[in-house]
This record gives C-alpha cells, sequence and structure tokens, in this order.
C-alpha cells in the first residue's frame, strides 16, 4: 500500500556515554515556575508520561515537528519520513530542518544521534494502534533502544479525525509550555472551522463526486474515507468515490485497482496525490477523464501538518475547484 514504508535502522555500536551532542539542542518555550512541577502527560492512547519536570529537549518526527512549530516548540532533533530528499515539500510546514539535527530520516534511526541530544522525550506520529507500541515503523529492539534514551510520547492516528489529530497536538504543546490559546492560534482555529462550513454549504448545493488518486503509471492506488484527509471531506459533504476499500489495522485505506477501470467510478472532479501529480499526465487513461478533460483537478497531501493553519488554506483550496466545477461524470 502506499503510506507502507520499508525499515531501515542503522544502529550504533558506540558506547550511548561516547556520544557529544553535534548541535545545540532545541527547547520547549522559555521556563516557568510550572516548568520545575512533575510533569504528567496522558496521550490519545491512554498511556501517561511521567517527568520530574516539565521536557526541555524535545526529538520529534517530521510529521510531528511541523506540528509543534507553529505553537512555538522548537525540537532539538527530527527524524522519519519527509525528511528524505524526494519528500513531500508540505512535511515539515513551517519548521526549520536547519534548526533540528537529523537522527534518522525515512525509516531509519541512529540511536547515537538521539542519545548525544539528551532528550527528555522522544515524540512520534504514526499508524500505531496500541500504547508502548513505539514509533510505527520502528522494529522491537530499535523501540528498545531509543525509548531508553527517552520515554516515547505517541500522537494517535488510526481511527482519529483530522480535528481530533489536530487538538491532539494541540494539547501536547500546551503541556509542553506552549500558549495555545494566543491569537494567532484562536484566529487559525477560526479560519478552520470557517473554511470547513463554507466547504459543506458549497458541496451540499454543488453535489459533486471526487477521486482520489495516488501512483504511477504501473501501479495505481484510489484513496478511501479512512484516510483523515478524505474523511474530512466526505464529513464535509464532499464525497468522493472509488472502489470498496478497508481500513487496515496500521490505518492504511487504499483500493489498488488498474488505469482501465478507473472510468468505472466517475467523478467530477480528480484529486491527484501531489507524489503522482506529475507524471498522472503523461498517462493516457488519465488524460481522457472528464474532470481532468474539464480541467477539473487538485493536489492533495496526507502529510501536511495537522494545524488550524494548514487545513484552513486545503480547504480553501478544494472550496475553489468545487465551487466553479460542472458535474462531468456520466
Amino acid at each position: 500500500m502506499p503510506l507502507v514504508r520499508p525499515l531501515v535502522v542503522l544502529l550504533s555500536v558506540v558506547a550511548l556515554t561516547a556520544c557529544s551532542p553535534a548541535a545545540d539542542p532545541g527547547t520547549a518555550p522559555p521556563a516557568t515556575s510550572e516548568a520545575a512541577q512533575p510533569w504528567s502527560y496522558t496521550t490519545g492512547f491512554g498511556e501517561a508520561v511521567t517527568l520530574p519536570t516539565r521536557p526541555k529537549v524535545i526529538v520529534a518526527d517530521a510529521y510531528s515537528a511541523a506540528a509543534l512549530w507553529d505553537y512555538g516548540i522548537r525540537p532539538a532533533g527530527v527524524f522519519g519520513y519527509g525528511l528524505e530528499p524526494n519528500a513531500s515539500p508540505l512535511a515539515l510546514g513551517n519548521a526549520d530542518r536547519a534548526a533540528m539535527q537529523v537522527v534518522g530520516t525515512g525509516g531509519e534511526l541512529q540511536i547515537e544521534k538521539l542519545a548525544a541530544l539528551k532528550p527528555d522525550v522522544v515524540i512520534g506520529f504514526g499508524n500505531v494502534t496500541t500504547a508502548g507500541a513505539g514509533w510505527t515503523w520502528w522494529d522491537e529492539d530499535v523501540t528498545k533502544q531509543a525509548t531508553a534514551v527517552a520515554p516515547f510520547v505517541g500522537v494517535r492516528s488510526v481511527g482519529q479525525k483530522v480535528p481530533d489529530v489536530i487538538e491532539e497536538y494541540r494539547r501536547l504543546a500546551a503541556a509542553l509550555g506552549a500558549d495555545t490559546t494566543s491569537a494567532s492560534v484562536v484566529q487559525a482555529q477560526n479560519a478552520f472551522t470557517a473554511a470547513s462550513e463554507t466547504l459543506a454549504g458549497t458541496a451540499k448545493r454543488r453535489d459533486l463526486k471526487a477521486i482520489a488518486l495516488n501512483g504511477t503509471a504501473a501501479d495505481l492506488y484510489v484513496g478511501g474515507p479512512g484516510l483523515p484527509q478524505l474523511g474530512l471531506l466526505n464529513d464535509l459533504g464532499a464525497t468522493t468515490v472509488g472502489p470498496p476499500s478497508k481500513t487496515s489495522a496500521d490505518g492504511e485505506d487504499w483500493a489498488e485497482v488498474s488505469w482501465e477501470l478507473v472510468p468505472d467510478y466517475p467523478a467530477d472532479i480528480v484529486l491527484a496525490y501531489v507524489g503522482s501529480a506529475k507524471e498522472f499526465p503523461e498517462i493516457s487513461v488519465y488524460r481522457s477523464l472528464p474532470a481532468v478533460k474539464a480541467r477539473q483537478t487538485l493536489t492533495w497531501d496526507d502529510k501536511m501538518p495537522f494545524t488550524y493553519a494548514q487545513y484552513a488554506s486545503w480547504l480553501t483550496e478544494v472550496d475553489a475547484v468545487y465551487g466553479t466545477a460542472k458535474k462531468v461524470a456520466a
């Protein structure tokens, strides 16, 4: 399936005590009297993480770094998907890669670099389904080594709606000392609410169908409503179509289909996955789709940061297409 990645791990045999930081660690917001108090945070899995004081040095996967950055949280280190040369440009959001020490890219984790930062916590977003499982793409051995360095705080995504994931990051940011009720945060939340309501109204009036495509000329997948972004659209009345799909245990919701069968699922709008959008125009079946001929297409990316501002912007883009598109599906 498109979102299942191979796990590649670089394990160091160097003793952890022999490591030295390669960059000054980033921090959570400035310390207050509360920062000196015992710290406890309950994850979306119901797992409590406790420390003597509020975490100051944080390492996070790229998606979490992007989600927390807008609240003023500055991770010391970053790892995971979204850091590869061909990664989605949206993956890191507003986060400054140069300001964080990279301790692994893709499924790779470099334990010695992680330990050198001396993090208080490691935060990871993914398709984990149970507490204590570690980051989705770590195997058991790596999970043990990583959690020996610092406690792991998992952000739940499977079975969660977009607003729920955004709120979990907001709650985590608040626990890390961020001001999550600032004017800018409230403004972004209001913009998201307004964009959601606008799209819901447009979708009701227009009654259009969309199909979400991701793949290549050789392999094609159609996204289902179990994917957070597509689930959000369907919740707002912007219906997506495609072959039957079933959300798997790790949160995947894709149906594999041949290009020849795509016309069997008539759609007025095509959502082209951002990583595939450049190749799709070279495929004759894609060019023949009524929505493509009518130029009723837009890109989408499940790697966009879970922030109100990012989703408000995307929903506004979606509404612009829905607001002008015509019914072209047979």
